[in-house]
């Protein structure tokens, strides 16, 4: 995919994201007995018999997760596992403090565990969502965790020149007048997954953005420190809708548990 495709692919995912969050608890048995009754060991999908295997497959996991928990919590970026810097692991470890024992911990996946467990991979295509999935999983069994929060961070940066910058062929204008619009936006999409069975227990989803002024002759350097301030936002707005979203999740699964 070419960078103008990827750029056009973000503005759209801005376009569509606010910050929001939703969870799911349902049951892949009652779900399949709804649709397919006792049909469904032989359920043919339109023509094909595989793909309506496929199908159940995809279906039948139940949600199992139990609070107090050990979730993890992994970072991609281009595709890749990454590690969590420590602007935004200070975010985190603050949802922990707030969310309580009763939730249990957040934990951190290690890229060098999932590389070890899912065999040295070393370079994972951007667009190979499966891979990066499957590497995070088998890191998070390897540590013993129970469900894995995925969180995906995407950045813009952007700078024009405008009416002002006919200052540039000064040097006292080029340093201090404001001769380049400099726009940061950064969007951010969490899942929720069960580490053993892949069930998606929620997803959350966040952005910030900041548009402003700065002169021409050191634009790139202000470029850079203001994406990187607007990604700890766009994080930190994400992890209020995580909060709200294990929260929700938590009473669901409760309410379903004790409806048996």
């Amino acid at each position: 995919m070419s960078w103008g495709a990827r750029g056009l692919a973000f503005l759209v995912i801005a376009a569509l994201l606010g910050c929001s969050q939703s969870v799911q608890t349902t049951s892949g048995e009652r779900y399949l007995r709804s649709h397919l009754g006792d049909a469904a060991t032989g359920y043919v999908a339109a023509g094909s018999p595989e793909f309506g295997a496929r199908l159940i497959e995809a279906a039948s996991v139940e949600p199992r997760l139990t609070f107090p928990a050990r979730i993890g919590l992994a970072r991609v970026v281009n595709g890749r596992l990454t590690g969590v810097p420590e602007d935004e692991a200070t975010i985190w470890l603050l949802l922990g403090e707030t969310l309580g024992p009763s939730f249990g911990a957040l934990v951190p996946i290690s890229p060098l565990v999932a590389q070890l467990v899912a065999g040295g991979q070393q370079e994972i295509g951007c667009y190979d969502c499966r891979e990066v999935v499957n590497e995070i999983r088998l890191g998070a069994a390897r540590q013993h965790i129970d469900a894995v929060l995925v969180y995906e961070v995407h950045e813009r940066m952007s700078s024009e020149s405008n009416i002002l910058a006919i200052a540039n062929i000064s040097v006292i204008g080029g340093f201090l007048l404001p001769t380049t619009n400099v726009t940061s936006e950064t969007v951010v999409q969490a899942m929720l997954i069960d580490v053993m069975q892949g069930y998606p227990y929620g997803m959350a989803q966040a952005r910030a953005s900041n548009d402003t002024l700065t002169p021409t002759w050191g634009s790139r350097g202000y470029q850079h420190r203001n994406a990187a301030s607007i990604r700890v936002q766009a994080v930190q707005n994400l992890s209020s809708e995580v909060d709200k979203m294990l929260k929700k999740l938590r009473l669901e699964l409760a309410e379903r548990r004790s409806v048996g």
